[in-house]
């Protein structure tokens, strides 16, 4: 579907190796990547989120719930945006920008019921596989750094973090945006948030790079800047935009770095894809840190 008077095109795809039973993905699929919500036309966007809101319309039909035994399960949406990290697996193994729409059934969603606690799960790797070490950090400083954003949406409210909320389930991981409901979506002001708040996270990354490594650019591929020593990186911490629990919390993290030396990024190159994703982090922030 050619958007923006042709400068972008939107593919709807039914993927081959879905995240659920019922996954497709809305994806921009120009020959040159477009990895992001800025690098895409506003108009591109605003057609991407109207066809996610348009997918929880077609969901939420009795009809369809009937055919397809959707009652009972969750419906997802969900962006991904990883344009720098080239030289390892990630989350985002295509980089064009692009939306998830996914349907988890509740027969599929009923394993997790009996799931064993993360805390007794011994096994380091596994740990981090299913719970990031610096989530709930990372949920602050995305916080922190939303905080004076104008969500431009009528009811919409920024949620400040609660993590005893987080762990007995009562909210999502991570930082949250409370909407007034689906049909925000199909507002050309959520398109537009989208942008700003991606505008905001690609500073914050910066800031956090520079924090650690001096640099705000990432590295080119297959290698990580090296670290800066502690006590330098501790006066950047100090003096960067950071509130002070974050800056307690990013302290705890400095103390578990290691830098990622040639050698070892050279020997990452021919390992299998499950240790380069537990040994090297994404390009925009920074070193591995110890499992």
């Amino acid at each position: 579907m050619p958007c923006a008077d042709g400068r972008d095109t939107l593919a709807l795809v039914d993927k081959a190796s879905p995240h659920s039973l019922f996954d497709l993905m809305l994806t921009e699929v120009s020959a040159v990547a477009k990895s992001t919500p800025v690098e895409v036309a506003a108009a591109t966007g605003r057609a991407l989120w109207r066809t996610g809101y348009n997918f929880v319309r077609f969901c939420s039909q009795s009809r369809v719930v009937d055919d397809f035994g959707l009652a009972g399960g969750e419906l997802h949406l969900a962006l991904n945006c990883d344009p720098h990290t080239v030289d390892r697996e990630s989350v985002q193994a295509a980089k064009q920008f692009h939306l998830h729409l996914l349907y988890w059934t509740s027969a599929a969603l009923a394993p997790l019921a009996g799931a064993e606690p993360l805390a007794r799960v011994r096994d380091a790797r596994l740990r981090r596989q299913a719970l990031d070490p610096i989530s709930f950090l990372g949920a602050r400083l995305i916080f922190d750094a939303l905080s004076a954003l104008d969500l431009g949406l009528p009811g919409a409210a920024l949620l400040p973090p609660d993590d005893p909320a987080v762990i007995v389930g009562k909210r999502p991981l991570g930082c949250v945006i409370a909407l007034t409901g689906w049909s925000v979506l199909g507002e050309p002001v959520f398109a537009a948030l989208i942008r700003r708040i991606h505008v905001r996270l690609a500073t914050l990354a910066a800031d956090l790079l520079e924090s650690f490594t001096g640099e705000r650019e990432p590295p080119p591929p297959w290698q990580r800047h090296p670290l800066l020593p502690r006590r330098d990186i501790s006066a950047r911490i100090l003096a960067g935009p950071f509130t002070s629990g974050v800056r307690d919390g990013l302290e705890c993290l400095a103390a578990g770095l290691r830098p990622l030396a040639p050698r070892t990024a050279a020997r990452l190159a021919r390992a299998s894809p499950a240790v380069r994703m537990d040994l090297m982090t994404l390009n925009p922030l920074v070193q591995g840190s110890n499992p």
